[in-house]
């Protein structure tokens, strides 16, 4: 059994290409924000279907999670550059220098709010 085993990783190892995450990919994304948007999608196509009767519930579902869904992110990218911050190396300290001076580099929401 011990043989399979190593014989498996062995294939695994030699075999299987590490993912290499593109660097121009979002780090502060995580699963939850697909099911906001996802919900937020499918309350936003109901009000489109509703458009003609502004007292329909949708309409305030759809401000409800729309704003929990833009607050979720604003945290989100706010943690993910608080991360980046503690983990700084001294070659990324003129990039966080940089990107600190520069309130458009993160968002302005993001920087005014926090």
């Amino acid at each position: 059994m011990l043989n399979l085993t190593t014989a498996i990783q062995a294939t695994i190892q030699e075999k299987v290409k590490l993912n290499k995450p593109c660097p121009h990919s979002k780090g502060w994304w995580n699963g939850n924000f697909c099911q906001l948007r996802k919900r937020l999608n499918q309350l936003s196509r109901l009000c489109m279907k509703q458009r003609a009767v502004p007292d329909h519930p949708c309409h305030e579902e759809w401000k409800t999670v729309a704003s929990n869904y833009e607050e979720a992110i604003i945290k989100a990218k706010h943690q993910h550059w608080m991360d980046f911050l503690e983990e700084v190396a001294d070659h990324k300290l003129w990039t966080a220098n940089r990107y600190s001076k520069n309130r458009w580099a993160m968002g302005a929401k993001l920087i005014s709010q926090y």
